[in-house]
């Protein structure tokens, strides 16, 4: 996670000192790969895929990530949909 990241993530979850940096970096990671997992792979110059990364964040902090997915299921679909390629007509193969 690039500086300006983690500066937005704390920005976001309120979190003014620098005691946490390193949890807060391993708690991205994590909930960067779950997602990934669950969405198909993107970066987090993907700005919904980030803030999906800050909430996920959010909860595991709040000690309650087992409720994410059943919150956010609805935006995590659509965000896992967005991500899909689709071919081309030209490139459909027929039969």
């Amino acid at each position: 996670m690039d500086t300006l990241a983690l500066k937005e993530m704390k920005d976001y979850l309120h979190v003014v000192t620098d005691d946490d940096d390193k949890n807060l970096i391993a708690l991205s990671k994590m909930a960067h790969s779950t997602l990934k997992r669950w969405c198909g792979s993107f970066d987090l110059d993907n700005e919904e895929g980030k803030q999906l990364v800050f909430d996920y964040v959010r909860y595991m902090r709040a000690g309650a990530s087992e409720y994410f997915y059943k919150n956010f299921e609805s935006q995590i679909q659509s965000f896992g949909f967005s991500l899909m390629e689709v071919p081309a007509d030209d490139e459909v193969p027929e039969g």
